[in-house]
Formats: structure tokens, C-alpha cells, sequence
């Protein structure tokens, strides 16, 4: 049966009996012990020293600004980021870096740590760009200089045009398309843009119409239909400047990812 010791501790009098019968066995596990524990604390000095691995972002969308105003963005989804530059938009898986997070395809290399980021692309390096987290696609195209953008859905769509550079066309979960901007023509409240380049002919026509959702409401104030290589598209869409809100508002909250706005197929009047 156990009895409390002196100190509140719970004590086996057998085996202090057997000490008091034994008094050299009491010194031998002692020493024992000491010698456990000193080859325990030594092997732990011995271990390698390890680095706490980066944390990696859930969903995370950030703007970058390098050196004569080069603009790009990233979004990081664990481990593949997806970098978005002025003429293309590239997939880089994560790779193995002694510090921060780093990301590469081919000769493109995004390399993110602590507050400034290094992108690498065909052996030209941008170092030292400052980055912005942004909270919607629309934030994100205004602040790289996107001057007119419009979605759709149904397959969920965007085209986004930069003045003087070219037209962006992506689906929802495909690679993005870039086209030069044609000069457009305007006529009855319309502007229509046609163009065809490398086997793909566009038709995109802009009319000054608000764009209607289900309840009735204004949401954006262009309608948009888009043809490509015979199949139409349409959506709503509306010009970016440094005074547009960060996203129009939304037809159904939380119906997208990202709080991309999407207007439904029967919202076109």
C-alpha cells in the first residue's frame, strides 16, 4: 500500500525498505540515472538545429511594383503560384529555397522573402519590388493598370483591356488569351472591337446600357457580348481608375470565389 511522504509525494515503502536493507543499491541507481541523463542531454546538443519551413498562404492575391514601374501579380495557393505578367500568365509550382518561398517553371523564377519579392524571368532579374495584398480581381486589375474589365458567367469568364497594350480574355480555371486592341468604332451607344490574331477572331462590342441583375438593380453600367471563334459570351463591364470602388457590388453574396462579381445568364435586358 502507498503512504504520502514527508514532501506531499507518494512513496513505495517497499522500495525504500529494500534501500534500507541495501544501502549501496539506493547509490548504484542514482548514478544510474545521472548517467542517462547526461547521455540524453549530450545527444540533444548533437541533433541538427532545424529552420521553421515558411508559412504557406491559403489564398492569397498580391500586386507587385519593381523599378520602372514594371508591374506584375501573384496569387499563392499553397503550393503553386500563379504570376500574372504584363504579356503572359504562367502556373510555377513551389521549390525548395533556404529562406522564404520560392516558386519555378522553365526560366521564371518568383522568389518571395520578408517584405520584398524577386522575380526572374528569361535571365532578366527584378529585385527589391514592393508588393500590395489586394482583396477582389477588380482591385487587382485597377492596380495594374487595367483600364476596362468585364465578367461574365455561364461559363464564368473575364477580359480585362490596358490602353495601347493588348485585350486579356481568360475562363474560369483556363489559361488566359492576349490579343492586340484593334482601333475600335463607335456607333448608336456602341463600341465594338474586332481583331484576329494567330487563328483567333474576336468581336467584342461595349454598349452604354446599364447591365441589370435579377432584382432590378444597376449593377455595372455596360452591357458586353463577346464573340469568340463564333461562340458569344456575354456579361457586364465598366472602366477602371484609381476612383473605382474595389469591386462592383455583388448580384449574390458569396456566390463567387474571391468576391469576383458574376452576373447570371438571365440578367441581360
Amino acid at each position: 500500500m502507498r503512504t504520502p511522504s514527508r514532501c506531499g509525494a507518494w512513496a513505495v515503502p517497499e522500495s525504500a525498505q529494500s534501500l534500507r536493507n541495501h544501502p549501496g543499491r539506493g547509490d548504484r541507481r542514482l548514478s544510474t540515472a545521472a548517467t542517462f541523463a547526461c547521455i540524453a542531454l549530450l545527444a540533444s546538443a548533437c541533433l541538427p538545429r532545424t529552420t521553421p519551413a515558411t508559412e504557406i498562404p491559403g489564398d492569397v492575391t498580391s500586386v507587385y511594383t519593381c523599378a520602372g514601374d514594371y508591374r506584375f501579380s501573384v496569387r499563392e495557393t499553397g503550393q503553386v503560384a500563379t504570376v500574372r505578367l504584363p504579356d503572359r500568365t504562367l502556373a510555377l509550382p513551389r521549390a525548395g529555397a533556404e529562406s522564404g518561398r520560392r516558386y519555378v517553371r522553365g526560366d521564371t523564377t518568383f522568389w518571395h522573402r520578408g517584405e520584398t519579392v524577386t522575380l526572374t524571368v528569361s535571365g532578366e532579374n527584378r529585385a527589391d519590388c514592393r508588393g500590395r495584398t489586394v482583396a477582389s480581381p477588380w482591385d487587382e486589375a485597377r492596380l495594374l493598370g487595367v483600364d476596362y474589365r468585364a465578367v461574365g458567367y455561364e461559363p464564368g469568364w473575364s477580359l480585362e483591356m490596358e490602353a495601347g497594350r493588348h485585350i486579356r480574355f481568360a475562363m474560369d480555371g483556363g489559361s488566359a488569351l492576349y490579343l492586340p486592341i484593334p482601333e475600335p468604332t463607335t456607333a448608336a451607344g456602341k463600341t465594338a472591337y474586332r481583331a484576329a490574331s494567330g487563328g483567333v477572331d474576336l468581336e467584342l462590342i461595349i454598349e452604354e446600357s446599364p447591365c441589370i441583375d435579377r432584382g432590378g438593380r444597376a449593377s455595372l453600367p455596360n452591357k458586353v457580348e463577346l464573340v469568340l471563334n463564333g461562340i458569344s459570351y456575354r456579361g457586364c463591364g465598366q472602366p477602371l481608375s484609381t476612383d473605382t470602388p474595389q469591386e462592383p457590388r455583388s448580384a449574390e453574396p458569396g456566390n463567387s470565389r474571391r468576391g469576383e462579381w458574376r452576373p447570371y445568364a438571365s440578367d441581360y435586358q
